[in-house]
């Protein structure tokens, strides 16, 4: 046999012998099996690509396309993280409900039952802390409070929190101010309280003690009070006294007021009147003349000398006299005028 034929006779020998690299690797690697020691693989290229947030290089826009695969320039392939079978469930679409089993990445914290840095420089990351508890440190003190005194301007050494109220006065907002006893104010960040009462023309109510009550009005609005622990009704504010005319040159019991429910005395005044001076004495008594004479209970008791006068006044309040009021004159000639008001049912 020639040189010739025995070496075309080895290049059909390795030929058919020799498997190719796609045959190698499908028949010795397969799917699941252990990789041997001999096998031959195919090295995979990636296209570097320094990552700026822009797309990634070899988009394709047909699925199931051919795509070169991307990596850092330190030959580190990009990658997207997915769930454990594959879906993409890890990231969650904005405003999505919450279902349970959905994947994320945890957070983690470190305990650190004292709050303390566990970075050295201001500017250096670290992670968030937590309590013993697993609440997170948080710092509530606006502006540091260690810095402050407990004046009554400044923050609180013990980090609190609470709400201020703000006023408006239909201008400015200013916020609430307490009113005390030194107050003297034009009225900014002082809130306006109207008192609301209760219609009741009717009489008084209990209320047991120490207790709140709601304010009693009659239904011109005025404020009642009461004169008397009995329950008396009286109004707050008064309409005027009215002056009577006056008796003149009275020498017997007369009748000076007529008996009127709910009416008032507020005062008189008397002088001795008799044409030639002398001594007069008077009683001024709760009731009417009768019979030529007066026996209601004595309201006032009047002496005067020769040409003398008197007046007395009995407040705003005045003396309660519904049965009218009478001068039993015992000596002498008086005038007297009295003044009297007639209220109105509260």
């Amino acid at each position: 046999m020639t040189k010739f034929r025995l070496f075309l006779l080895l290049i059909l020998t390795l030929a058919v012998a020799t498997p190719t690299w796609a045959q190698r690797l499908a028949s010795e690697v397969a799917h699941d099996a252990a990789l041997p020691a001999s096998s031959m693989m195919v090295i995979t290229g990636c296209e570097a690509k320094d990552f700026d947030g822009a797309a990634l290089p070899r988009a394709v826009s047909t699925e199931g396309d051919a795509v070169r695969c991307a990596a850092t320039l330190s030959g580190v392939p990009y990658v997207m993280l997915v769930s454990e079978d594959g879906s993409l469930t890890i990231y969650q679409v904005e405003d999505a409900a919450h279902v349970s089993g959905h994947a994320g990445i945890q957070m983690l914290t470190v305990r650190q039952d004292t709050a303390a840095a566990l970075a050295g420089t201001d500017g250096d990351y670290q992670p968030p802390i937590t309590d013993a508890t697993g609440r997170m440190w948080v710092n509530t003190e606006f502006p540091d409070a260690a810095a402050l005194a407990d004046a009554a301007s400044a923050a609180p050494t013990t980090p609190t929190s609470g709400v201020i109220p703000l006023l408006m006065n239909a201008t400015t907002v200013d916020r609430q101010r307490a009113v005390v006893n030194s107050l003297d104010s034009t009225g900014t960040g002082i809130a306006a309280a109207g008192m609301v009462g209760q219609l009741d023309d009717t009489g008084t109510s209990t209320v047991t003690e120490n207790q709140f009550a709601v304010a009693r009005l009659s239904s011109r609005r005025a404020q009642l009070m009461e004169g008397v622990s009995g329950g008396t009704p009286l109004r707050a504010s008064q309409t005027a006294a009215t002056t009577n005319a006056g008796n003149n040159a009275m020498t017997a019991d007369t009748t000076l007021v007529a008996a009127v429910a709910s009416t008032r005395l507020y005062g008189f005044s008397v002088r001795e009147s008799a044409a030639t001076a002398a001594v007069a004495t008077v009683i001024l008594r709760h009731g009417v003349e009768a019979a030529g004479s007066c026996t209601g209970n004595e309201i006032a008791y009047v002496e005067l000398g020769p040409d003398q006068s008197r007046s007395d006044w009995y407040g705003d309040r005045g003396v309660a006299v519904a049965s009218g009021v009478c001068a039993d004159v015992l000596a002498g000639t008086i005038d007297i005028s009295t003044r009297t008001n007639v209220e109105a049912a509260p």
